[in-house]
């Protein structure tokens, strides 16, 4: 068995405290060998559900055959089954608990209350109503008083609030007009200011933009003069350029001409010469 966790569960009480005492080492066995150093580390060949370790811990061996997992998982449901099975049984107990205390304290609150009122109840329950309603009634005149004298001053208060709030609606409203009377004519006063300085501006524009106009015809004039001699004095040097070349030309062509007569002449006068010889050496 599993002994770890018992010890909180009261109805395990018993068990655990028989099994405390006792010593869970394996029995000695007659074929043990000393397998090191580690005395207590022995070999066994009988069947347990725990092992020691070398440190002398004892731990249970896990099941590792087929199927293994899915007996886990049942046992673990089953448990979980329990578990809440107990749980369920706990909370009726504790719930008829409290219901049965609460049907004696109802019980013992009715018993109370019928030996009070067999008794000198009823007469005393009357004085004290008396006497709660006398007490209550001088409660609510002295609260209805005190309302009707706070009900007053509010009423003063909100007169006195109503009027001086008449005379700053009237004195905000006196300085409203004379800002806007005082806007109006700055208003006034800022559009014939504009309207004089428009005119100013126009007149100084409108010589302004006849000077500017004639320098701009004056530069433009000077300009095309400027543009008309470089045209011409372009035109020229072209036409003097076409004319110096056309000479170089003809020039030239003559040259080539005297050259080539000059190279047929001494041709002539070769092959005339070798004629001569060819006849001179035939005689």
């Amino acid at each position: 068995l599993r002994l770890e966790g018992m010890a909180d569960k009261a109805h395990l009480a018993p068990i655990w405290t028989s099994l405390a005492g006792r010593s869970f080492q394996p029995p000695p066995d007659p074929d043990e060998r000393d397998l090191g150093p580690d005395k207590n580390h022995k070999r066994t060949c009988k069947f347990t559900y725990t092992f020691m370790e070398p440190g002398g811990n004892f731990r249970m061996y896990s099941d590792t055959g087929l199927g293994a997992l899915a007996k886990r998982a049942e046992r673990a449901a089953q448990a979980e089954e329990v578990k809440a099975e107990r749980a369920r049984l706990r909370q009726e107990k504790m719930q008829r608990l409290i219901a049965e205390k609460e049907e004696k304290l109802r019980l013992r609150r009715e018993m109370r209350q019928s030996r009070y009122r067999e008794g000198e109840g009823a007469e005393r329950e009357a004085s004290a109503a008396r006497i709660q309603s006398v007490y209550r009634g001088r409660r609510a005149r002295a609260r209805v008083e005190a309302y009707k004298e706070k009900r007053n001053e509010y009423a003063a208060a909100r007169i006195q609030y109503s009027w001086r709030l008449h005379l700053d609606r009237a004195d905000a409203r006196a300085e409203l007009d004379r800002r806007r009377e005082g806007k109006k004519r700055e208003v006034a006063a800022t559009r014939i200011q504009r309207t004089a300085r428009h005119r100013t501006a126009r007149v100084t524009a409108k010589s302004e933009v006849e000077r500017r106009r004639e320098a701009r015809d004056a530069e433009r004039a000077a300009e095309q003069a400027r543009i008309d001699d470089e045209s011409a004095a372009k035109i020229q040097a072209l036409y003097r350029g076409k004319k110096g070349r056309e000479a170089a030309k003809s020039e030239s062509r003559k040259k080539r001409r005297d050259v080539v007569a000059r190279k047929q002449e001494k041709r002539l006068q070769e092959r005339v010469t070798r004629e001569l010889d060819r006849a001179g050496g035939g005689a």
